[in-house]
Formats: structure tokens, sequence, C-alpha cells
């Protein structure tokens, strides 16, 4: 299964399946998501781990390739709209594709809350939600320190993962 790198969330869905499934999956890295296209296209790989962010309407056209299932808690819209979850499958996969916002420590406080508030704003518009629903881009906010909350209960999930990885 190809990814777009060690340690990225196409690695862990790699390893997540492989913990769901107890298959055996040979991990392939790439530098980045364009070089596992194209080896997928190129028949030099039989699957591979993408964020469905990285899921245009030129893949959705190719007849080389089939999206198999979102690894999501729930279905996307937009262009992955119709494509079942792992979970809807059977399989107990679900991974994500979080991203997040950060500064240097010691950042003023006040700073620190003009750019919260402003991403916050940001994901709230009416504009930027509609395009982002096309785009299949899932947008929730969490704050700084929310986000890093969820990302501590995340930890024990991926040093899982990572574990599992680390006996291969």
């Amino acid at each position: 299964m190809g990814s777009n790198g060690i340690g990225t969330n196409g690695h862990m869905a790699a390893l997540a399946l492989q913990q769901a499934t107890g298959a055996k999956v040979n991990h392939i890295p790439f530098a980045g998501t364009s070089q596992t296209k194209t080896s997928l296209l190129g028949h030099h790989i039989d699957v591979m781990a993408m964020s469905t962010t990285e899921f245009t309407e030129a893949d959705r056209a190719s007849k080389d390739v089939k999206v198999l299932a979102q690894l999501g808690t729930e279905r996307r819209p937009g262009l992955v709209a119709d494509v079942p979850t792992a979970r809807e499958q059977k399989l107990d996969i679900t991974i994500s594709s979080e991203r997040g916002f950060a500064a240097p420590r010691g950042l003023p406080p006040e700073i620190a809350r003009r750019l919260q508030d402003a991403i916050e704003a940001t994901v709230k518009d009416p504009e930027f939600l509609s395009r982002a629903v096309n785009e299949a881009r899932g947008i929730s906010y969490l704050s700084g320190a929310a986000w890093t909350q969820h990302m501590a209960t995340q930890r024990g999930k991926f040093e899982g993962l990572w574990k599992l990885a680390s006996a291969q």
C-alpha cells in the first residue's frame, strides 16, 4: 500500500488496515501524494491511501481509480459522497487527516486571540464552507487549547499503530 510518506495519515491508514484485518500490509512510502498516484496509475502499486482533500475531479473521472472507502467516522460530502466509510463496510478503521495552526511559544495572548478569532470566523464563513464541501474538505474548528486536548486523546491510538510499524 502506497502512502505519502512514513508517519503520515496514509501510513497510519495502512497500519490500521493491517491491525483491523490481520492482513500483512506492505507499506511503500513515497515523497508525496503525486508520486503515490503516479505509481498507482502506472500499476507499480495495487492500492494507496490518501486524504479526501487530495482526491480531484480528474481522479473521479479516471477509469483507472476506484475509491474503496473513506476512513472518517462519517462520509464526506462533495466528490466522495457516494463512497462508504470503512465502518459501513464492517472494518473498524477511522483515521482522520487533521491540520492545525501553530505559532511560536511566547506569542502575545492578544495576537493569539486575534489569530484564533480570524480562523474561527473563516471556518464559519458560508462562502468558504460551500467551497470546502465541494472539494470534500471536512471542516471543524477547535481552539488551540481544545485541539491540544483532542490530540492528546488521539496519541494512544497513534502510538499503538506506530508500535505495530516498529515491530515489522
